[in-house]
């Protein structure tokens, strides 16, 4: 990462350094006033300011907010206000949910907990979103096009496309019980591990069940769920 300090962070430690020597206060308004001027010019200097969200961003939060309150229950203990700073801290991550929401808008993408410092967001809609008629990999979908099965993609690709992964299958796993119906009309790709992966085979969900198939099969009714985790603030 580049050391350089950028304009703004110099012009901001200049006003840190002007307010350091401005002396002795005894008015609370400006003492408060000074306060708020060092909180602000602080986070200016070190980089660490967080920007203010384009209408597109803040109608994402808006959105994502309002599924979570509608599925709080699938959030693990982590609240709003968690994921809303971890967004915020980072605006590139808003834009991969924003397209997520554009272009598969009955996902019920929703908070869904934390892992490994992440906050997780994963689409948790009883029925698999998406296209169907997919492998699970390029590799596997290359093998089911030479031997003239038809597919539109592959679940790997798919969720990159996002700049997403597939839903982890130990995540899948805590759905069940909780999403009714979940993957009774429909099959789901999940993050398969490189060994499985190697014999040929891959991980999906049905029924809420984490179950293993040849990667390159593919149906009109097997699709991907996606998920996204996103650093903690």
């Amino acid at each position: 990462m580049s050391t350089e300090l950028t304009a703004t962070q110099i012009e901001a430690k200049r006003v840190l350094a002007a307010l350091e020597a401005a002396g002795e206060f005894q008015d609370p308004t400006i003492l408060d006033a000074v306060a708020r001027f060092k909180e602000r010019f602080t986070a200016l200097a070190a980089g660490t300011e967080t920007q203010e969200l384009t209408p597109e961003r803040a109608a994402t939060l808006a959105a994502l907010k309002a599924n979570h309150e509608r599925l709080a229950h699938l959030s693990n203990g982590v609240t709003w206000a968690d994921a809303e700073k971890a967004l915020r801290a980072n605006p590139a991550e808003i834009d991969k949910l924003t397209k997520l929401l554009q272009f598969r808008p009955n996902s019920d993408l929703t908070l869904t907990g934390r892992e490994n410092g992440e906050i997780m967001f994963e689409e948790v809609a009883p029925d698999c979103p998406g296209i169907k008629n997919i492998t699970y990999d390029k590799k596997a979908q290359i093998l089911a096009e030479e031997s003239g099965k038809r597919c539109e993609g592959n679940a790997v690709d798919v969720a990159a496309s996002f700049g997403t992964k597939p839903m982890a299958w130990h995540r899948y796993e805590t759905l069940r019980g909780k999403v009714p119906g979940l993957d009774q009309r429909t099959l789901a790709w999940l993050l398969t591990d490189v060994d499985t992966r190697k014999t040929g085979q891959a991980s999906y969900g049905e029924h809420g069940i984490v179950e293993e198939d040849r990667a390159h099969a593919r149906s009109d009714d097997w699709g991907v769920r996606l998920a996204l985790g996103v650093k903690e603030a």
